[in-house]
């Protein structure tokens, strides 16, 4: 994805496409402190999940999985991660 000032954040997903868990990690660049949150929106712009996570200095893992725990149909998605007053975006294929 391209940096931008909106978007500072690069993000990568490891698998992508995935069916189970990718792993979601910063592409380089000086990673903020703090508390980061994750929101995961269907292609609808429905947030179909959200997660928070102690930081983004080590990558987390993002079950296949609405809040409410079911499966997440095939499709695409993408996910905001915000921390540190910065945000960044990426798309993630559920197959």
């Amino acid at each position: 994805m391209r940096r931008t000032d909106r978007w500072p954040l690069c993000l990568t997903a490891s698998p992508n496409p995935f069916a189970e868990s990718p792993t979601i990690s910063l592409a380089g660049g000086r990673v903020p402190t703090g508390p980061a949150q994750f929101d995961l929106f269907d292609a609808d712009g429905r947030c179909v999940r959200s997660l928070r996570a102690q930081s983004l200095r080590e990558p987390v893992s993002l079950a296949a999985r609405d809040a409410g725990g079911a499966p997440l149909p095939a499709g695409v998605y993408l996910l905001r991660a915000r921390t540190g007053g910065v945000e960044g975006v990426t798309k993630l294929i559920v197959r």
